[in-house]
C-alpha cells in the first residue's frame, strides 16, 4: 500500500527502530512510511487521531497495553480492553487495521476468544520450519471466501509469492514411484496439483495401524472398508499410512480416488506414473461420484502436461487429455 501512495502506520511493540531499519534495508523495501515503536495504547490512539492513515498495523496485539489497567501486557483483560478500544477508534475514522498476534502451541490465537469475534477477518500465516514455503489461510472472512490459500516461499529477500504452486508441491523426481498419485486440488478459485503418497507394509501388530496426514482419518477407515468389499483386497494384515505432501490439509471428498489409487499402487507395487492424475468421491458402494470444479481440475492437469486423468463420468473432454471414467 505504501508503493500505491497510501499512508500506512506500522506500530512495533516488540522491535526497536534500529532493528526495523535493518530489516527494511535487507528486504529492499521501497518507499518510506512512518513507524511508531511503542506498546502503549494511549500513544497509538494519539498517533491515529493526529493523522488519518489508510492502514494501521499493530505488531503485536499481545504486547500492547493500557496504563489504566494494572494487569501485565498479554493478559486477558488487557487484550480485551486494548483491542476493543483500537477497533472502535479505527472504525470511527474508517481506517483499515491489521492486528498481528501470537498463537499457542495448539495453533489457536493466544488470548481471549472474543478477539476473533470482534475482527472481520482471521488470517493464519503458517508453515513448517523445515520447509521453505509458508501458507496464508483465511479462517474467518465476513466479506469473502475462506477457502483461498496464498502460498509463499521464504527467500533471503523475504517472502515471495509462488507463481506455480502445482510444480512446487509435486515431487521433483523423474517419476513419482509406486504408492504415489497426483490429485488436482481446488482451493478457492485456484487449482493446485498435489501428490498423495501411501505405503502398506505388513503389520507387526494384532490390529493393523492406520495413520493419515492431510486426509481425514475417518474417511480413511471408510475408504479401506469399501476397497476390501468392492475389490476383495484384504487389509487386515497391512498397516496403511497416507500423506498429502507439502503439509496441505484436504477436506474435500474429491481426493478419495487419489488416496485409493495410492493405497492400491503401494499394495500392488505398481507405478501409476507422473502423467496420470485422479480425482473423484468414492461412495460406500464403490461408485465414483461427481464433484465440483471438474473442468478447472482438468485444465490444470493439461497445463502441467498430464496425459491421463481418472475421474467421474460426465465431464467435458479437454484436448490433450485421455479421460478414464
Amino acid at each position: 500500500m505504501v508503493e500505491l501512495g497510501f499512508d500506512v502506520l506500522y506500530v512495533s511493540g516488540e522491535e526497536s527502530l534500529r532493528q526495523l531499519s535493518s530489516r527494511k534495508k535487507r528486504l529492499h523495501l521501497k518507499g518510506s512510511f512512518p513507524i511508531l515503536a511503542t506498546n502503549h495504547l494511549e500513544d497509538i490512539l494519539k498517533a491515529v487521531s493526529d493523522r488519518h492513515y489508510k492502514l494501521v498495523v499493530i505488531d503485536s496485539i499481545q504486547s500492547t497495553y493500557t496504563s489504566r489497567l494494572p494487569m501485565l501486557p498479554g493478559s486477558v483483560n488487557q487484550i480485551k480492553d486494548v483491542s476493543s478500544r483500537l477497533i472502535m477508534e479505527m472504525k470511527r475514522s474508517e481506517t483499515a487495521h491489521i492486528f498481528i498476534g501470537h498463537v499457542t502451541k495448539e495453533g489457536a490465537i493466544a488470548g481471549p476468544k472474543i478477539l476473533e469475534h470482534m475482527v472481520d477477518t482471521v488470517l493464519y500465516f503458517e508453515g513448517d520450519k523445515m520447509l521453505p514455503y509458508r501458507m496464508l489461510r483465511a479462517m474467518k472472512n465476513r466479506y469473502g471466501p475462506v477457502d483461498e490459500v496464498g502460498i509463499f516461499q521464504m527467500r533471503q529477500e523475504g517472502l515471495v509469492s509462488v507463481e506455480n504452486p502445482s510444480e512446487f508441491f509435486v515431487s521433483e523426481r523423474g517419476d513419482i514411484g509406486s504408492g504415489s498419485t497426483l490429485f488436482p486440488y481446488v482451493t478457492g478459485s485456484r487449482p493446485i496439483v498435489l501428490e498423495v503418497q501411501a505405503i502398506t507394509p505388513k503389520t507387526a501388530f494384532s490390529m493393523p495401524k492406520r495413520l493419515s496426514l492431510g486426509y481425514d482419518m475417518s474417511r480413511l477407515f471408510i475408504l479401506i472398508a469399501v476397497m476390501e468389499k468392492v475389490l476383495g483386497k484384504p487389509f487386515f494384515d497391512k498397516d496403511v499410512y497416507v500423506n498429502v505432501t507439502g503439509g496441505m490439509k484436504v477436506t474435500e471428498p474429491a481426493i478419495d480416488l487419489a488416496v485409493a489409487g495410492s493405497i492400491l499402487s503401494s499394495y500392488k507395487d505398481v507405478n501409476i506414473g507422473k502423467d496420470t492424475a485422479l480425482f473423484g468421491e468414492i461412495g460406500l458402494t464403490g461408485e465414483i461420484r461427481k464433484i465440483v470444479n471438474m473442468e478447472a481440475r482438468l485444465k490444470e492437469c493439461e497445463r502441467l502436461g498430464i496425459k491421463k486423468v481418472l475421474c467421474p463420468r460426465g465431464v467435458e473432454k479437454v484436448k490433450g487429455l485421455k479421460l478414464s471414467p
